[in-house]
C-alpha cells in the first residue's frame, strides 16, 4: 500500500504539471476525457492534485500500518490504519475523477 501510494502520488504530480500524456492503461479514462488531447490535459490538470493527495494518504496509511505491526499493535489496529488509508485514498481518487470529467466536458 505504501509503494502504490507513492506511484499514485507520482502520477498525480505528472498530471498536475501536464506531463502525463494520454495512456491506454492509466489516468482518468472516460469518454469525455478521451475525446481530445485538450480534454485529456484539462481533466488531468484538475484531477492531478486530488490524485496526489490520495496517493499521499495511501502511503501514510500503509506506512503507519507497517509501523504499528512492527511495534506489536493489535491486529485490529493495524487493519484499521490500513483500511482508513485505503478509504481516504478511494474518496480522493473519486474526487479526482469527478472533477476531471467536469473539466473535460467544458472543453469545446
Amino acid at each position: 500500500m505504501f509503494l502504490s501510494g507513492l506511484v499514485i502520488m507520482w502520477m498525480g504530480n505528472r498530471m498536475t504539471d501536464g506531463r502525463f500524456g494520454r495512456s491506454k492503461w492509466a489516468g482518468i479514462r472516460t469518454p469525455s476525457t478521451m475525446k481530445s488531447d485538450e480534454a485529456w490535459y484539462a481533466a488531468h490538470e484538475v484531477g492531478g492534485p486530488w490524485m496526489s493527495r490520495g496517493g499521499l494518504l495511501s502511503a501514510v496509511g500503509g506506512l503507519t500500518g507497517l509501523m504499528a505491526a512492527a511495534l506489536g499493535f493489535p491486529e485490529e489496529c493495524v487493519f484499521g490504519l490500513i483500511l482508513t488509508g485505503s478509504l481516504a485514498m478511494t474518496v480522493l481518487l473519486v474526487m479526482a475523477t469527478v472533477l476531471g470529467v467536469r473539466a473535460a466536458r467544458e472543453v469545446p
